[in-house]
């Protein structure tokens, strides 16, 4: 069966893939950040250690809605008008990612 994604009004060829953001899990505590041990240690009791470490703090992913997997650009069976497309589109989304950095949105 072939999957496509749209990409400004083209149908460009997909592929499905392990989430990124929740490694398939579907889930995931990313949203608390990182902690150091000592941070942790701090920030969390035992009993909120426990149930961190169970997954009680997990919320569905926002990458893949749960599903553990996404549809991705599949380059290898791309025409070069649809590489094209894909490259413009990754640029875009670059750039918009740079300008949030730059003001302060990460």
């Amino acid at each position: 069966m072939d999957r496509y994604v749209e990409i400004d009004g083209h149908k460009l060829p997909a592929v499905w893939e392990i989430c990124h953001q929740c490694s398939g899990e579907g889930k995931s505590s990313a949203y608390l950040g990182a902690y150091s041990r000592d941070e942790f240690n701090e920030a969390f009791d035992g009993d909120e250690q426990e149930a961190y470490f169970r997954g009680d703090y997990d919320r569905t992913c926002e990458t893949c809605k749960g599903h553990g997997k996404t549809l991705e650009i599949d380059l290898d069976r791309c025409t070069k008008e649809q590489e094209r497309i894909a490259h413009d589109h990754f640029a875009d989304l670059n750039a918009a990612a740079a300008e949030r950095r730059y003001c302060g949105e990460y």
